[in-house]
């Protein structure tokens, strides 16, 4: 078989990428919305409910200890039975989770259906890292990985303005209260769409009959290429990288990373609500701006990553402007304006750091350790996401204010831009 030029190849590239990225970003979506929308449900149900703050934060948090007690195994038996077969399994469970939010009726019952929907989704995300790295070489894949990232902004954009519109309009209708339906018109179309990616993907790239011979030869001698390249340049297990100082420095700024991103789902609403934004759909509305922002700065980040070949600066400079956000927001009380674009930098830089961080990360592991490495590393961000809720919580519910937490959280980012300067990676995964 003769083979491609480098303008062939990239098209067979291109090829994959329309097949496949836009189901697994609708996917991911889903799983944003269905996750975070609970910051916008918050702003009624703890009334209705009569939840406190520290009941709140506990519920909210208890997603991330289902979620990182079953992330490593869910991936490592990806590893071993596809991704069909999980993503199946995953999203049919946390639809089922998503939708019964909508009749929770105290505490306990919140608590309880968090930690199912964490538990249903585990090894969701580090699946699908995982299962770009079946397809995609390296150096293409920080593009691949950005538009995989850009959901998070998509769902921020897309979630608030549904949260606004189904939480007003549909308040009273059938004796449900908004922010129920808000769950019951999530969870119904996560459950038909994990029943679709069993039959619509292809596990790899040999078994997908949408691609000629040809160009499946391509992908898997490219392959092939990077694996022979990082043999002796990578570990070869995950004990070896767990051994290695330079990918255990990784993991600090991926527990600050995932700790900006929780914060800004469950409380991102109740600071512009305290900055003046008083009616729900008014803060789910504005939230739209910094998601908006995130993903144009995102996708502009990817590209110079990818253009680059570097992933290390380009993640610390995102840290570093998210880190700016939460240490401004202490000092704008009162301006839902000022609140705004503090958070325009927050959640930007949040969302604009993932995939230059997730592109460098698999290039510390060789094919074996990467299932557990990646899950690894996202396990961490699992463990800020079930840790930071919990202490805002509890912060919040003794002092009154939030102050404390976004400046623990601004301080958070700045170390973890600190550790990703200092620490040289191997050449496979800058």
């Amino acid at each position: 078989m003769p083979g491609l030029n480098n303008r062939q190849t990239d098209a067979v590239f291109r090829k994959i990428a329309w097949r496949i990225m836009p189901f697994l970003m609708v996917c991911y979506l889903l799983a944003l919305v269905d996750r975070t929308n609970i910051g916008f449900a918050k702003l009624s149900f703890m009334s209705d409910l009569g939840f406190s703050e520290v009941a709140y934060g506990f519920g909210a948090g208890i997603f991330y200890l289902g979620y990182l007690l079953l992330e490593v195994p869910s991936n490592l038996l990806l590893d071993r039975v596809g991704l069909r077969l999980t993503l199946m399994r995953i999203m049919v469970l946390w639809g089922i989770c998503t939708f019964a939010m909508a009749f929770m009726w105290s505490p306990a019952s919140f608590a309880t259906l968090r930690f199912l929907l964490g538990a249903a989704e585990a090894g969701f995300f580090p699946g699908l890292i995982l299962y770009l790295t079946y397809w995609i070489t390296a150096r293409r894949r920080a593009w691949f990985t950005a538009l995989l990232m850009s959901c998070p902004a998509i769902a921020g954009m897309a979630g608030s303005l549904m949260a606004g519109v189904v939480m007003t309009a549909t308040d009273g209708m059938l004796g449900l209260r908004g922010w129920q339906w808000l769950f019951v018109v999530e969870g119904a179309p996560t459950i038909v769409l994990g029943v679709v990616a069993f039959f619509y993907l292809a596990d790899k790239p040999a078994e997908a009959r949408w691609l000629s011979a040809a160009e499946r030869q391509v992908v898997l001698d490219e392959l092939a290429a990077e694996a022979r390249a990082k043999r002796g340049v990578t570990h070869e297990s995950l004990l070896d990288a767990l051994r290695d100082a330079r990918f255990l420095l990784l993991l600090p700024a991926c527990f600050a990373l995932y700790a900006s991103t929780s914060t800004n789902a469950f409380w991102a609403a109740s600071i512009l609500r305290d900055a003046g934004a008083t009616q729900a759909g008014r803060a789910a509305y504005l939230l739209f701006v910094p998601n908006a922002v995130g993903l144009f700065v995102q996708l502009a980040v990817a590209r110079s990553s990818d253009r680059r070949g570097e992933r290390r600066w380009h993640a610390a400079a995102c840290l570093l402007a998210a880190a700016t956000g939460w240490l401004l927001l202490p000092w704008v009380p009162g301006s839902v304006e000022l609140s705004l674009f503090a958070l325009v930098l927050a959640i930007g830089g949040t969302i604009a750091a993932f995939a230059p961080f997730f592109s460098l990360a698999p290039g510390y592991l060789s094919a074996g350790a990467a299932p557990a490495g990646i899950a690894i590393v996202t396990t961490l961000g699992s463990l800020a996401g079930f840790v930071m809720p919990l202490v805002i919580g509890r912060v919040t519910a003794a002092t009154g204010s939030l102050v404390f937490a976004q400046v623990g959280i601004g301080t958070l980012l700045a170390g973890g831009a600190i550790l990703l300067v200092v620490n040289r990676p191997p050449a496979a995964a800058r």
